[in-house]
Formats: C-alpha cells, structure tokens, sequence
C-alpha cells in the first residue's frame, strides 16, 4: 500500500521544509510501505514501515504544515514522526472537529503554503 494523495502531498510540503533532511526524507517517503491507517475521530495516523537501508533523517519530527480538508470548517495539521531516524507515523490533527466521518483517502484538500 502506498500514499494517498493527502498523505503524499503532507509529505512533500515536509520534504520542502526539512533543510538538511529533504534527500533523506525524499527517498524514504519514496521507498515507504503503508503498515496500518486509523482515523481517530480527531484526525488520522498512518503507519509506515521504511527500508532502514536509506539515509537516517536527523529529525526526530517535522512539522509546519496545515491543509484545508473539505468537510472541516478548520484546517488540519500534521505531524510527522520519525523513530531512530527513519519515518514512523504522519499523524493529521483537526482543531476541534468531529472526523470520524471523512474519507482522507479521497477527500479534497488543499495544502496551505
């Protein structure tokens, strides 16, 4: 399973922010396998699994990017987690909305820049 096109898109804006860490974000976001998806009602996580024979990431999160998702009158954030330098979990958060009705696989958004 790989990215859809919310997940991809969050990536690639982190990608454009993560100075030193784009090249090594860039190939694991590109090599990355979903492991599991759950849409907590206040947003979502997604799982990943990466191929620990990339280049490590020195971030331990990234963060800084916000998206309009129709159906929230909010946008959502994002949060991307990474464990011992390889991507974890991209966890979207709304602000105080209900989400436990949105598809993110095929809901329309836009990335606020």
């Amino acid at each position: 399973m790989h990215f859809n096109p919310l997940e991809l898109a969050v990536l690639e804006a982190m990608c454009a922010r993560a100075g030193a860490d784009a090249p090594a974000l860039d190939r694991q976001i590109h090599s990355a396998t979903i492991q599991r998806r759950r849409n907590s009602g206040a947003g979502f996580f997604t799982s990943v699994v990466t191929d620990h024979a990339d280049t490590p990431m020195t971030a331990k999160t990234l963060s800084g990017v916000a998206a309009d998702i129709d159906g929230l009158r909010n946008p959502m954030v994002f949060v991307l987690f990474a464990r011992d330098g390889f991507i974890d979990t991209l966890e979207g958060a709304s602000v105080e909305e209900d989400t436990s009705s949105i598809d993110f696989s095929s809901a329309g958004f836009a990335i606020r820049q």
